[in-house]
């Protein structure tokens, strides 16, 4: 039985090479391009900087009385999570945006009905693990600005905070004003009331008898010394 064995055509090294120098100006154009269009792409692209400035939340409330009872405040882990939020919020961003003159440096700014929504597409809030320090960083082609505007944000939450802290001050202490001259109120009332059952029922305070008593005293010292008078007056006209 005859096999018939089939033939591979050898390839070799110089063959690679062959093939190479053939088409290596085409190899050498589809380089330069690529290269090329890579460089003017990195030389159009604008840089982008960050800035970034650093706040330390304090979680500590003023001390009027206990006013967490009297503002039902949250006490459970959410806290930091709602200042994170607060950083971001229309209301510190507006005193921020105001307060740089912003309308007028940004590009854009001042002509979109969002301006807040616009400078927090610039703005990242990153906590650092296991402390109460908090990073606020913002991206914006011009490095200074975007330094600025790192720090307006922080300087805007802490007046914000601050402002909040007073406000919260203020309304305990208006509170306990109101539950002072409630309370007040009612011990006129239960004074008054009680006084009338006494003099209903004919009953005379211990106060009102330490009253009496001493003026009773009184009177008998009084007509004691007179008393003692009108007898060295006698005693003299005996004399």
């Amino acid at each position: 039985m005859q096999q018939l064995a089939a033939t591979e055509p050898e390839t070799h090294l110089h063959d690679y090479l062959r093939t190479i120098l053939k088409y290596r100006w085409v190899a050498i154009t589809c380089f330069a391009v690529i290269v090329g269009t890579v460089t003017i792409a990195t030389f159009l692209q604008t840089p982008i900087y960050e800035g970034v400035a650093q706040v330390m939340i304090e979680r500590e409330l003023p001390r009027v009385l206990n006013i967490q009872e009297v503002q039902g405040l949250d006490a459970s882990g959410e806290f930091y999570q709602t200042q994170y939020e607060i950083i971001k919020s229309r209301a510190v961003l507006a005193k921020v945006i105001q307060t740089l003159r912003l309308a007028s440096r940004i590009p854009g700014l001042k002509d979109t009905p969002e301006p807040t929504a616009v400078l927090l597409g610039k703005v990242t809030v990153e906590p650092r693990r296991n402390t109460r320090l908090v990073d606020i960083k913002v991206r914006d082609p011009d490095p200074n600005l975007a330094a600025e505007i790192a720090n307006g944000i922080a300087q805007a939450y802490g007046r914000f905070t601050l402002e909040t802290r007073v406000k919260s001050t203020r309304d305990a202490l208006s509170w306990l004003s109101e539950q002072m001259n409630e309370l007040k109120a009612k011990v006129e009332d239960s004074e008054i009331a009680l006084q009338k059952y006494r003099q209903r029922a004919g009953i005379i305070a211990i106060d009102q008898q330490k009253g009496l008593t001493a003026t009773r005293v009184g009177a008998l010292n009084g007509a004691y010394l007179d008393a003692q008078a009108a007898r060295l007056a006698i005693e003299a006209r005996l004399r």
